[in-house]
């Protein structure tokens, strides 16, 4: 928290973009990772509607069925696709907006915290932690609801969930393999 006050204090104009381009490294992998969540998400839906045009969030199914028969197609299908318009579990489901503008800081907050990390591996984590966040929330803000279209066990995920997970898992591993503080 010293560093931010420090940066806040030193900021002159050009500070801030010099700070963006020695960390845009960061901010493309973060950036590609959404677009990735996002052209599965918009491939997951249309695949969806045109095999289930009369029932496209799934809601009144039970989605979470995995023994189910898949359809017989060739190529790779999406089984489900859910709309969440709520946090992990739908929780909140039926205030979009809140959850939308949570999501909308949360991300913020990410973006705004990778230029102060000195180690790499700390930086790609979070890199990959706001790729899925912006994924979500450019769902959540332009649909009021992230779409998700990967079933494992009772919930389903997409590729930002696991952007998510995995940023998660590399910052806690070097947390615990650096004795070094960030």
């Amino acid at each position: 928290m010293s560093d931010i006050k420090e940066f806040l204090k030193k900021a002159e104009p050009g500070v801030i973009l010099k700070v963006l381009k020695e960390n845009a490294v960061w901010y493309r992998i973060a950036v590609a990772a959404a677009a990735v969540d996002l052209c599965l998400k918009h491939f997951a839906e249309k695949q969806y509607k045109e095999e289930n045009p009369d029932n496209i969030t799934a809601e009144a199914q039970d989605y979470f069925d995995l023994d189910s028969e898949y359809k017989e197609h060739k190529g790779f299908r999406f089984k489900e696709v859910i709309h969440n318009s709520g946090f992990a579990g739908e929780r909140m489901k039926k205030h979009p907006g809140i959850v939308a503008f949570v999501a909308a800081v949360f991300t913020m907050f990410i973006a705004g915290r990778i230029p102060f990390l000195k180690k790499k591996s700390k930086k790609l984590g979070w890199a990959l932690i706001l790729g899925g966040a912006l994924s979500n929330t450019l769902d959540r803000v332009r649909h009021r609801y992230v779409v998700d279209y990967l079933p494992f066990r009772k919930y389903v995920y997409n590729v930002g969930d696991l952007e998510i997970y995995t940023g998660a898992a590399m910052i806690t591993a070097a947390e615990i393999l650096d004795k070094d503080e960030d």
